[in-house]
């Protein structure tokens, strides 16, 4: 299989972008709102990070950053509605769980960042409904491609309501060197991210963290996954890097929902 991406490719990604950009903002419908951003660097390539926690993640990250950006996604939606969004956009397809596939995702990566292409990455790998942990353990693969493509990265956080509104944070630029370790670096950006999303709840919820019941974040799973039915979450289970919580502790909020026609997957 070929690790790299088409030039012809990219070419007509780039020139469509202008219009995919407006789809994007459209297929988001939510009202996106800054909450504390940094100046990005004026630089390209950049390689943007996200957290992932709902469907709406991509087109509101792609309507965040503005600048044309390759999203890497698991192939799992590759034939349907979202696969031809991610087609127009640009993409690099990873299935998740199978290292061959995955060391050429790699490759098609550090290909379009050094042909100064922008990414974009979810490095949790799988939606994070956690009631206990802002950021889930990251893979290390932004940290990777930092370091071998000297790309600065740009962490954001997204803060989702229940009345169609998303509060995003822009963190400073991280840079990786290549004598920097990678478990270590990575540990930072998570370390950052989470920092990023607890501001925003010690300062805006209306709850503490403390106060927030068992029963709110059942509601606001299921929420979640009712949106997208077809989410399987004994597959994203595996996806989960096992490093500081298992599988079962970070979804156990999950199983005891009540499963119904209309959110059953």
């Amino acid at each position: 299989m070929n690790n790299k991406v088409s030039p012809i490719y990219t070419l007509l990604c780039d020139m469509i972008h202008p219009i995919c950009q407006r789809i994007a903002v459209n297929m988001a419908n939510i009202k996106i709102i800054p909450y504390k951003t940094e100046a990005m660097p004026k630089i390209k390539p950049l390689i943007f990070v996200a957290d992932h926690s709902n469907v709406h993640d991509v087109p509101v990250m792609l309507s965040i950053v503005k600048k044309h950006a390759y999203v890497l996604a698991g192939d799992e939606v590759r034939d349907d509605i979202n696969g031809l969004a991610f087609r127009l956009n640009g993409v690099v397809w990873v299935r998740r769980g199978d290292k061959q596939n995955a060391s050429i995702a790699k490759e098609k990566i550090l290909n379009l960042l050094r042909r100064k292409k922008n990414i974009l990455l979810f490095p949790e790998a799988t939606w994070n409904l956690t009631p206990n942990l802002p950021m889930l353990p990251l893979h290390w693969g932004a940290v990777e491609f930092a370091q071998k493509t000297n790309t600065p990265i740009v962490p954001i956080t997204l803060e989702y309501t229940k009345d169609n509104r998303c509060f995003y944070s822009i963190g400073a630029a991280y840079y990786v060197l290549k004598t920097d370790n990678k478990a270590e670096s990575t540990k930072t950006l998570r370390d950052t991210m989470a920092a990023m999303r607890w501001a925003f709840w010690e300062e805006c919820s209306k709850k503490t963290h403390d106060e927030i019941t068992e029963e709110d974040y059942l509601e606001y799973t299921k929420y979640r996954l009712d949106e997208y039915p077809k989410l399987d979450v004994d597959f994203e289970k595996t996806t989960i890097l096992k490093k500081y919580d298992c599988y079962d502790e970070v979804f156990r909020h999950i199983e005891i929902i009540r499963l119904s026609k209309q959110n059953a997957f």
